[in-house]
């Protein structure tokens, strides 16, 4: 495992392509925080309950002044 102990930002992970990420992510032991304007809460519990440590951010990353 490349990724046991390593720590990933995954940008919009509330849903689809990002939430397999972060599931997957979490799956090899890296911790991860999901950056989204959606909330992402869910997600979090889903993943915590199975997988690993994961935060949720509310975040809009396309706009700099709101980062």
């Amino acid at each position: 495992m490349r990724l046991k102990g390593k720590t990933a930002i995954v940008t919009g992970g509330a849903r689809g392509r990002g939430k397999a990420y972060a599931s997957r992510l979490c799956g090899e032991g890296t911790k991860v925080a999901i950056a989204d304007i959606l909330d992402a809460n869910k997600v979090v519990q889903s993943i915590t309950k199975e997988e690993g440590e994961v935060l949720a951010l509310y975040t809009e990353v396309s706009q700099e002044e709101r980062i």
